[in-house]
């Protein structure tokens, strides 16, 4: 029954709570037994309520009993008659039950219930307790009814079973024989309170396995006792019969020299072992053989083939042996054995390996002969098998077999007197298993694998052929020896198949796989930079073709004409030629297609694969087109000296040429008596009539924008200063001191004079030439010195005159000498680079006094050794002092360092270096003239890898009056650095910030051809400087630059800021092409790219900007960034290589070395012959060499703790030479 909680609101009662046994399962048993409860009048001390009086309580025992001997019952009452009686009991019942023997259980009762379940305990014999209600009537509660009762409660035994199965015989140690039989008694279970008692007879017995005497007789019974009442099994009589074995039946079956016998036994007993007899039928039964097994069948052997046979069999067990089996009779004989099946399984060196297998019903005696054949010859004698197994194999070794050879084989059963057809088979020579590594390389990159035997591990003889399938072109295989080998033509990934066929035939296939990556050169159509001069025709410029582009394509451009105006694209060959008439920096798209457009610049016709291409366009401005100018006598401000009374005319030149329509007049100043101004042609003619002393007068010409190619208004003005003096007096003639190489040639002209009729050599050495017009001098000089040359002025009612110009000429460098360098006949061999041009990228241009030496190539030299840095923008141009300008600069020998340009037509070297040259970039750039005069120049351009860079635009166009702000791209300072200006000059108007580099400003004045500019930024670990060319205009036209290249840091805070001109309010910046490195962005409004790389680039990317403005796109810009890790700061002071460390003495060679605390050093001195020591914290490194001649390499790294930093290691080397 369940067991219910007792109330906490009834504490009196908690005592009296325990929990109760559950049943495990019933058995039936017979009765019932009624308790019947009386009404107590009290109980406890608590008197029952008048109304309970005649109320019953019954106890009703149900006729089942559990195995543990308790009985279940239910007490049964009548709640609503005890309720009717008295209306005072109220709150919860319970019952409390006394089972004696010191058990008992209280319980809650639900209300209003009318019975519940007990559990009477096994053994217990009375029964008594009550029920009670109530809260608060007493600690006991009140009693309703109690019952009551005496007397054990007793149910009746079960009748008792026994039953005796029989099992197997078994022979006992004594050799007397048994049978098992199991004893069983019921019931099960039993009650626990009963005794069960099982005997053979009078002999008690334990219920089980027995093992009975064959022959014996037993009675078995079976009795259940409790408390002296008892009851009797049905007793189980038992006779142990073990009868013998019945007589088997035999059969016989003859074979070669045996006998197959087998027998069987009638169902019964079983048997324990068989006797077989056996011998000759002619003495039968003497003469015989007894054989005893278990098993039912034998193969008798031994026997003689022909001779009858007579076999007998008898069964035994335990109780005895069965009578004789007939007798069967058998005459051993020797039959045809069956043909074997043969397989041909390898033929290995001179082992011929041969698998096969044989009939499982053939004769006994069968055995196996073989014979052999070589290369078709005769049959050779090979040997036996006695034993065959059903399935095997055999090796011949055939003497006088090679491999590659063929061989055959026969093989045959046999027995006494009978043998099987031969079977043949027949092998050739093993190829050996081939295998090839995989093979990697690259387009257009030479590639080798050879072949590797396997299995067997031996190469092939003469005769074998390798053949391969599914090369790619351009890589062939070695018949005879299996190389491959080649350059492959195209990209490759996948597999090729190789064959070696040998000489018997026999073949062996390997698979390679290659994986070649395509170059993407070979396929590639690219374009070089377009550079120029606006008004100048352009060198044609082709597409550069990968060797793998089809040669049918056809090329159009839907915006180079009109990015570009007065270039052209061949839509048949791709070239652009042209005279571009506006200055631009642009990227033009070009699309190549096998359709045929209608015209090269215009929209791609529909192609289902274009080839969409791009080129950068640069053309700077021309002077004389970007801004009118006036001259006289080719200068915008002439001085004249006039002859009274003598007639003249003084032309004016209004440039560029294609300015028309123009107007002149004079401004301030007034001209001599007798001399007019011809407002159409800016001429001043006349005959002056009177003395008049040197004043200036100021000319204007005024054009129209109907006579501008720009389209707009524009003014030019010149000044005139005239001198009216008297018949004969002499007019001045000057040269400025002109600087020369030997093997150069100089030329130098007037600076200032008047407009004579014609000029003269008198003096100077030997080759001066003197133009008779313009009074130009050229020479090539030979030998280093300072010349005068005098030169001779002539002109009418002119006294002659003569004026002397100083020529100073300074030897060439030997130690830049280039070897077998030659000059074209307009001039002698070009000079060698002398001198440096003093740290990173920046020349300067000729003449210009602000410039510091340091920064230009010496005098008389276009160019110098230069130095630049990975990651910083850089910009130097010819040094033409002495020279008139080249028509175009090459480069003639080796190539300028990756991310360097030329650019032909100014000769200005400019770009943003993207990799290390180690220091060695050396580069030969020819200067020609249209008179055949070339001067080539041998020039080192060095790119080192530094810690930190600095980027500005290369060529940031500023307009005059209008604020501008250049904010370079950097990266990599250690702690405080200062900015400076290490080479040229800035616009008047501009500053530098000396702590952020950014130069601001308004530019004051105009300057179309300025000197390149650098800015140099300054740490505690040394300098890097970024180069920039800052032209002044008054165009006004909108302008946007980035950083030339700017390299960036992973991981790092960017800013990559535009210089921006004459861009309005609504300017929006967008990416119209290509994609920024993850973490980068674009800023709408200012233009600037910041953020933090997330990953490395492993090319530079570039995308284009657009801007717009006033609702119409204005400008396409270029930004082309490289994110990378830059090297570890490190600084190292130490001896210049052209130090000679001394034999035997102590030499420093590196005084201190520089590093962050972060970032340790290590040292490494490479020299055999070297002993040397190195200080810990300073890094100073002192070396002892005790041979003459030794080179002494010192190797200094630092490179961060952490394998994850953002830097990459940081490595100084430099080489000593002992002498000796």
């Amino acid at each position: 029954m369940p067991h219910l909680p007792i109330s906490t609101d009834l504490p009196q009662w908690k005592g009296h709570h325990m929990s109760r046994r559950q049943s495990a399962g019933v058995m039936g048993v017979a009765g019932v037994i009624v308790l019947t409860l009386a009404v107590a009048g009290s109980l406890g001390g608590a008197t029952a309520p008048a109304g309970a009086a005649g109320t019953s309580c019954s106890l009703t025992v149900s006729p089942t009993t559990n195995l543990d001997g308790s009985v279940p019952a239910t007490v049964t009452y009548d709640a609503d008659a005890i309720k009717a009686a008295n209306s005072a009991i109220t709150g919860l019942w319970t019952y409390f039950i006394d089972y004696g023997g010191g058990a008992s259980d209280s319980q809650l009762i639900p209300s209003g219930a009318q019975s519940f379940n007990i559990t009477i305990p096994a053994g217990h014999s009375s029964v008594t307790g009550d029920i009670r209600y109530g809260v608060g009537s007493g600690s006991a509660g009140t009693v309703i009814c109690n019952l009551s009762g005496t007397g054990r409660i007793s149910l009746p035994l079960p009748t008792p079973s026994i039953t005796a199965t029989a099992g197997a015989l078994v022979t006992n140690a004594d050799a007397t024989a048994s049978r098992e039989y199991v004893i069983a008694a019921g019931p099960s279970p039993f009650p626990t309170d009963a005794t069960l008692v099982v005997t053979d007879g009078a002999n008690p017995v334990t219920p089980g396995t027995l093992r009975l005497l064959c022959g014996s007789s037993h009675t078995f019974t079976a009795s259940l006792a409790r408390s002296g009442a008892s009851l009797t099994s049905t007793p189980a009589a038992v006779t142990v019969n073990c009868p013998a074995p019945a007589a088997p039946v035999l059969t016989a079956t003859a074979d070669d020299r045996a006998a197959s016998v087998s027998w069987t036994v009638p169902a019964g007993d079983p048997v324990d072992s068989y006797v077989l007899t056996y011998g000759p039928s002619a003495t039968w039964p003497a003469g015989t053989t007894v054989v005893t097994q278990k098993s039912t069948s034998m193969t008798v052997s031994g026997l003689k083939n022909g001779s009858p046979y007579s076999f007998a069999v008898t069964a035994k067990n335990a109780a005895g042996t069965s009578a004789s089996s007939n007798i069967a009779q058998a005459t051993p004989n020797a039959q045809k054995p069956p043909a074997p099946t043969i397989t041909p399984r390898s033929l290995s060196g001179t082992s011929i390996n041969i698998d096969y297998t044989l009939p499982t019903t053939r004769p006994q005696w069968t055995a196996l002969e073989y014979q052999y054949s070589v290369n078709n010859g005769p049959w050779q004698t090979g040997g036996t098998i006695a034993k065959p197994a059903d399935a095997g194999q055999f090796s011949v070794t055939a003497s006088g077999l090679k491999a590659p050879d063929s061989a055959s084989v026969q093989l045959r059963s046999i027995n006494d007197n009978a043998a099987s057809p031969w079977v043949t088979a027949t092998l050739k020579a093993e190829a050996p298993s081939i295998t090839y590594p995989k093979v990697t390389g690259k387009e257009d990159s030479a590639l080798s694998a050879n072949v590797t035997y396997t299995s067997p591990a031996n190469m092939p003889h003469a005769g074998a052929v390798f053949t391969a399938a599914g090369l790619p072109a351009g890589v062939a295989i070695n018949a005879a020896t299996g190389t491959i080998s080649g350059t492959p033509r195209i990209g490759f990934v996948g597999p090729a198949t190789v064959t070696l066929t040998v000489a018997g035939g026999a073949t062996s296939i390997a698979t390679v796989n290659f994986d070649v990556d395509a170059n993407p050169i070979s396929t590639a159509i690219t374009y070089p930079s377009l550079t120029g001069q606006q008004g100048k025709a352009i060198a044609p410029v082709s597409p550069n073709l990968g060797r793998r582009v089809p040669t049918n394509l056809f090329y159009s451009s839907p915006n180079l004409c009109t990015l570009a105006p007065g270039l052209d694209l061949n839509k048949r060959t791709g070239v652009i030629t042209g005279t571009p008439t506006a200055a631009v920096r642009v990227a033009a798209d070009i699309v190549a297609t096998t359709v045929e457009p209608s015209d090269g610049c215009g929209k791609a016709p529909t192609d289902p694969n274009p080839r969409r291409l791009s080129v950068t366009i640069s053309v700077i401005a021309n002077p004389s087109w970007a801004k009118a100018t006036l001259t006289y006598n080719g200068a915008p401000s002439v001085a004249l000296t006039v002859p009274e009374g003598t007639a003249m005319s003084l032309a004016a030149t209004l440039s560029p040429a294609q300015l028309t329509k123009a107007a002149y007049a004079i401004t301030s100043g007034v001209l001599p008596a007798g001399l007019a101004l011809n407002p159409a042609t800016g001429a001043i003619t006349g005959t002056p009539t009177a003395l008049f002393s040197a004043s200036d007068i100021t000319i204007s010409a005024s054009v129209p924008a109907s006579g501008s190619p720009t389209g707009r208004t524009q003014t030019a003005a010149a000044t005139v200063r005239l001198t009216v003096v008297t018949a004969g007096t002499t007019p001045a003639l000057l040269y400025a001191p002109a600087f020369a190489v030997v093997g150069q040639r100089v030329s130098q002209r007037p600076t200032t004079t008047d407009a004579a009729t014609a000029f003269s050599l008198v003096s100077g050495p030997a080759g001066v030439r003197v133009d008779p017009s313009s009074g130009t001098i050229t020479w090539v000089p030979s030998v280093a010195g300072t010349y005068t040359v005098t030169i001779g002025e002539a002109k009418t009612n002119y006294t002659p005159t003569t004026v002397a110009a100083t020529i100073t000429v300074s030897a060439p460098a030997a130690s830049r000498a280039p070897s077998g360098q030659a000059i074209s006949a307009g001039g002698s061999a070009g000079g060698s680079a002398g001198g440096s041009a003093g740290g990173s990228a920046g020349g300067s241009t000729a003449g210009s006094p602000n410039v510091p030496s340091a920064c230009r190539a010496p005098n008389g030299r276009l160019f110098a050794d230069m130095t630049g840095s990975v990651g910083s923008s850089f910009a130097v141009d010819p040094n033409g002092t002495g020279f008139t300008d080249p028509d175009k600069y090459t480069v003639t020998s080796g190539s300028l360092p990756d991310g360097i340009m030329l650019d032909q037509n100014l000769g200005v070297i400019y770009g943003t270096p993207t990799r290390s040259n180690q220091g060695r970039g050396p580069v030969t750039i020819s200067a020609s003239w249209t008179d055949g005069t070339v001067l080539s120049y041998p020039v080192n351009i060095a790119i080192s890898d530094p810690h930190q860079s600095l980027s500005y635009p290369i060529v940031p166009i500023s307009n005059i009056g209008v604020p501008l702000k250049i904010r370079p791209t950097t990266y990599g300072p250690v702690g405080r650095s200062r900015y400076s200006v290490a080479c040229g000059t800035l616009p008047n108007g501009l500053t530098l910030n000396p702590r952020t580099g950014e130069i601001t400003g308004a530019p004051t004045e105009v300057n179309l051809d300025p000197n390149p500019l650098r800015v140099r930024r300054s740490d505690r670990f040394g300098q890097v400087d970024g180069g920039l060319i800052l032209p002044v205009t008054d165009w006004g036209l909108p302008y946007v630059a980035y950083p030339d290249h700017p390299h960036v840091v992973w991981r790092a805070n960017t800013y990559i800021s535009p210089m921006t001109a004459e861009l309005g309010n609504d300017t929006l910046f967008t990416i119209s092409r290509g994609k920024l490195p993850s973490g980068l962005r674009l800023n709408r409004r200012t233009g600037e790219i910041f953020g933090k790389p997330k990953a490395l680039t492993r090319a530079p990317r570039t995308v284009w900007v657009r801007v717009n403005g006033g609702g119409q796109e204005l400008l396409k810009v270029p930004v082309t960034i490289t994110v990378g890790r830059p090297v570890v700061a490190l600084r190292v002071t130490a001896a210049p290589p052209s130090l000679r460390p001394a034999v035997g003495r102590e030499t420093t060679l590196v005084t201190r070395i520089d590093h962050l605390a972060w970032a340790p050093f290590s040292v490494t001195v490479a020299c055999s012959t070297c002993r040397y020591t190195v200080d810990d914290r300073t890094g100073q490194v002192r070396v002892r060499v005790s041979r003459p001649g030794t080179k002494v390499r010192i190797t200094v790294v630092t490179q961060s703790r952490s394998s994850r930093s953002k830097y990459r290691p940081n490595t100084w080397t430099r080489m000593w030479q002992v002498p000796g």
